[in-house]
């Protein structure tokens, strides 16, 4: 007995290319590669592992490319509820990053002063 997934051979929404990966799959892909700062070949290693899913550097490329560009007016609408906030908060985390150290800074308007 061979058993299939309930959506095997079906095509995911939202897709259009030849190799398809559907929107849930998609967002690991994203959230592994730059929530969870691993690299592109490193996320594509973990999704082959724990959900055989066979991808290159590259899918994870341009997968998060793609999210990137579906931020639509996000970027600009926290820029303004930054400058507009009195008081705002920022974390710095460093990491790693090409044989040295950088970090990120991650502004946020604070809703009640510490």
């Amino acid at each position: 007995m061979r058993l299939r997934a309930p959506d095997q051979g079906r095509r995911p929404g939202g897709s259009r290319s030849p190799v398809q990966y559907g929107p849930r799959i998609a967002a690991v892909i994203v959230y592994l590669y730059i929530g969870q700062f691993l690299s592109k070949k490193r996320t594509a290693q973990a999704l082959a592992e724990l959900f055989g899913v066979p991808l290159s550097s590259g899918t994870v490329a341009a997968l998060t490319a793609r999210a990137a560009g579906r931020l639509g007016g996000f970027l600009e609408h926290a820029r303004e509820q930054i400058a507009g906030s009195p008081v705002a908060g920022f974390d710095e985390t460093g990491f790693r990053w090409a044989g040295g150290c950088t970090g990120c800074t991650a502004p946020a308007p604070a809703r009640t002063p510490c």
